[in-house]
């Protein structure tokens, strides 16, 4: 049972490395949190320094979330815990010890987690994620020119 406490205690911690901070002070010497979104995840690292920080950052977090579940579900030895290990790692990455419990997201680190937890599903769950936001978007838009009132010319 210690073990496996220790497993999940290490998938927070593993979780809470800020790799979006330290991508942005190794490429660009800057604190990513306070530029554009001030967030320290994938979306804020590309929009402030470009492509292959972005990418690097999204990588950097997938790798994390796997290996943080990895090491539960090895050290806890039965699959209940490598999705506990997933929870730890994405509530470290959303409320990391390091940087006084403020940090990303955890959709990237979730990922990570999940290609551990239930591999097979990962691409049908991104398509299902990835419908979900472009229905959102038009939902947003038809939103936006309903509220129009005819004769005035629409925003630019």
């Amino acid at each position: 049972m210690a073990l496996s406490l220790g497993g999940l205690l290490a998938a927070y911690l593993i979780g809470a490395i800020p790799v979006g901070m330290l991508v942005a002070r190794l490429a660009g010497g800057v604190d990513i949190r306070s530029h554009g979104s001030g967030n320290i995840g994938a979306t804020n690292v590309l929009r402030t320094l470009g492509p292959i920080a972005g990418v690097i950052t999204l990588l950097g977090d997938v790798v994390k979330g796997y290996a943080a579940a990895w090491v539960a579900g090895t050290l806890g030895g039965a699959p209940a815990w490598v999705g506990a290990g997933a929870v730890a790692a994405v509530v470290g990455n959303c409320w990391p010890v390091f940087l006084r419990f403020r940090g990303g997201k955890g959709m990237a680190t979730a990922l990570g987690a999940f290609l551990v937890a239930a591999p097979w599903a990962v691409a049908p769950a991104s398509r299902s994620g990835c419908r979900a936001r472009d229905q959102a978007r038009r939902l947003a838009h038809r939103a936006i020119m309903a509220t129009r009132r005819p004769g005035r010319p629409r925003p630019a």
